[in-house]
């Protein structure tokens, strides 16, 4: 039994799976496993649904490192009886390849000099916590000057012209002193791009990430492949001219389709394990039918539904249901252009209310392959395309039952009474596709935006 309630702040695979609050995402590394030679795999999913956790399992299985690191890893695996032990790979692959963990996370700075800051300090951080793992100790068997590139790295003194191919460097390094390939996990890689966009910057950042990215994963020969989450779907003719194996897989792809957010399979287990963790001395406040009202509805390609870990995590350490995923995160880029439209666009306004109102969905046309470029001056096409991807809806699969944004009447202890009211690799430029709102929280964010936009108006009116 575990000891202690799910903690959205938590995404340490090793720290879940020790204290049994894991949820089995392993069928991810299958999917991992059985592509092409060097697959470069994107995972496009709205932000809070456990796309740095599921970054961290697959660093906790294939990372070499000491004998005994790494049996504690394998006894998490083993004794938490995670799919992928049974599965005939998982000897013959388990801590056999090197790991480079990029996290851009925190690569939000205002000008352009500021992100290649960012990059250097993050990028020299890298390089520290390989050599403080003992990846390095043999570096004596490098020429000079890849021991000087990196010193040059470590002390941040390599020059500027060098920096976008630190990262493909480093991977070559770390293939040649511990003769096996390199997973590269890259975590939030459009973070830096969408602040470069609201800040400006966007062509600059463009081009120094295509120089970052391209040599990384384009024909690199050192590593074994890689795994790329983020929230916007990847322009391939603007960072990666030229990465044939690249594939991106949405929420509604047939692959990786449950590897990110809960089943309600897995979310009714997480319920039943809180309650009997809290006994009868410190009860939820809410029932599961309650808790799927709130926050169930994202759907799969083939019609699973599936829940918002933060949600789901928040509600049960606070023991209330309340708008957390809303909460988590501010879209002021999404926010700025929603009123705009709502203000000029009769068409846009239409489309809302119908989400907003009774029914099962609208038919609404997204643009899947839409650039960053666009975001400036985005249309409604590539507005409601940034909504679809950032969470705020979800695709209806063919054979559906109504939407689920319809909550259950819940009053009690609830945080804010104000809440209460197609396969990724295919080449069209655009799908029209029926979307709803995944969930009684999410409509809370379209009422707003509503009831903003009418009290706009009124204040025109009497000005």
């Amino acid at each position: 039994m575990p000891s202690h309630s799910l903690s959205p702040a938590v995404s340490r695979f090793t720290l879940l799976a020790e204290n049994g609050k894991f949820v089995d995402k392993t069928s991810a590394l299958v999917e991992f496993l059985d592509s092409d030679d060097h697959p470069v795999h994107f995972l496009v999913r709205p932000r809070r649904s456990g796309k740095t956790t599921l970054l961290r399992l697959f660093r906790a299985f294939f990372e070499r490192k000491d004998p005994a690191d790494q049996e504690q890893r394998k006894k998490l695996f083993v004794n938490n009886k995670l799919a992928i032990t049974k599965d005939d790979r998982f000897e013959a692959e388990f801590a056999r390849y090197s790991v480079l963990y990029v996290d851009f996370s925190n690569m939000f700075s205002s000008t352009m000099d500021g992100l290649l800051q960012d990059f250097k300090n993050h990028v020299s951080l890298i390089a520290q916590q390989l050599e403080t793992s003992g990846k390095f100790n043999n570096r004596g068997e490098l020429d000079n000057s890849k021991q000087l590139f990196l010193d040059n790295v470590l002390k941040k003194t390599l020059d500027d012209s060098e920096w976008p191919t630190a990262l493909f460097r480093l991977t070559t390094l770390l293939n040649t002193l511990s003769k096996r390939l390199v997973v590269v996990l890259v975590d939030e890689y459009d973070t830096p791009t969408s602040y470069a966009v609201q800040h400006g910057y966007f062509d600059d950042a463009n081009n120094f990430f295509r120089k970052v990215f391209s040599p990384l994963l384009k024909n690199n020969e050192c590593i074994l492949g890689a795994l790329v989450v983020g929230v916007m779907p990847v322009a391939k003719a603007g960072w990666f001219p030229g990465v044939n194996n690249l594939s991106v897989f949405r929420l509604d792809s047939e692959r990786y389709s449950t590897a990110c957010m809960f089943t309600g399979d897995e979310t009714e287990r997480l319920y039943n394990q809180e309650v009997a963790l809290r006994g009868d001395g410190n009860p939820l406040s809410f029932s599961f039918e309650e808790l799927k009202g709130w926050y169930n509805g994202y759907y799969t390609f083939d019609g699973i539904r599936l829940y918002n870990p933060w949600s789901i995590a928040s509600a049960f350490s606070k023991g209330k249901l309340g708008p957390y995923w809303v909460k988590s995160g501010y879209d002021r880029m999404i926010e700025q252009r929603i009123y705009y439209m709502l203000d000029n666009i009769a068409s846009f306004r239409e489309q809302v209310a119908g989400l907003s109102g009774p029914g099962e969905g609208v038919e609404i046309e997204i643009e899947p392959k839409m650039s960053y470029h666009s975001i400036p001056e985005m249309t409604k096409t590539q507005l409601w395309t940034l909504i679809y991807f950032a969470g705020y809806l979800t695709k209806l699969p063919r054979d559906h039952t109504p939407c689920p944004a319809d909550a259950p009447d819940h009053d009690s202890n609830t945080e804010s009474q104000t809440y209460r009211a197609n396969d990724s690799n295919d080449d069209s430029s655009r799908d029209m596709i029926e979307l709803c709102l995944p969930n009684y929280e999410i409509r809370s964010v379209f009422d707003r935006w509503l009831r903003n936009h009418m009290k706009n108006c009124i204040s025109a009116q009497e000005r």
